[in-house]
């Protein structure tokens, strides 16, 4: 009788031990989907606003024709204006200002707090996530992505460890017509 009641009291701990390592593992597994999810979802974003924004630049040349932008860099800030005076809205310049059919967004997209931006090269006009924007590879533009007037735009939108994430460029070249 006595060897029934030990047998009885091992098991429990047993169980308990069983118990803790599901729920540890699964709390563990969840956590680990967690914090990757939003990495992968990250880039995924970005791919889709620079899209997006491709096109509304490729709508602007078409009815305004894009000259030029002030700056290499130039953050996209300035696509909810309505109305503007002169030839410049924001750091871009228009041939045809009084044919702006703005605001052609409500909201100027922003990713991890930071405005996109159009990046002038020697090769086009393209947009990009701005600067300090973490990818889902691990790199920060800026940092370890340096974006400057000679950089090859095009072969890091064909890169994983540069601007491509699952096949999708985080890169667009958008028309200007100079």
């Amino acid at each position: 009788m006595a060897e029934k009641n030990e047998v009885q009291r091992k098991m429990p701990i047993w169980y308990t031990v069983i118990i803790i390592t599901i729920l540890g593992s699964a709390t563990g597994i969840t956590l680990y989907h967690l914090y990757q999810q939003p990495q992968m979802m990250r880039s995924d974003h970005i791919a889709q606003d620079v899209q997006e924004l491709g096109h509304v630049f490729t709508k602007i040349n078409e009815t305004c024709s894009i000259i030029s932008f002030d700056r290499v860099q130039s953050y996209i800030d300035f696509l909810n204006v309505a109305v503007f005076k002169g030839s410049e809205v924001g750091p871009m310049n228009v041939r045809y200002p009084d044919e702006w059919q703005g605001p052609y967004l409500m909201d100027n997209p922003t990713i991890q707090g930071v405005n996109y931006m159009v990046l002038v090269t020697d090769a086009g006009h393209y947009v990009v996530p701005g600067e300090g924007v973490t990818l889902s590879n691990g790199k920060t533009i800026g940092t370890d992505i340096t974006l400057a007037q000679d950089t090859d735009v095009s072969a890091l939108a064909s890169r994983e460890d540069g601007l491509m994430h699952n096949g999708k460029a985080l890169a667009v070249q958008i028309p200007v017509d100079g």
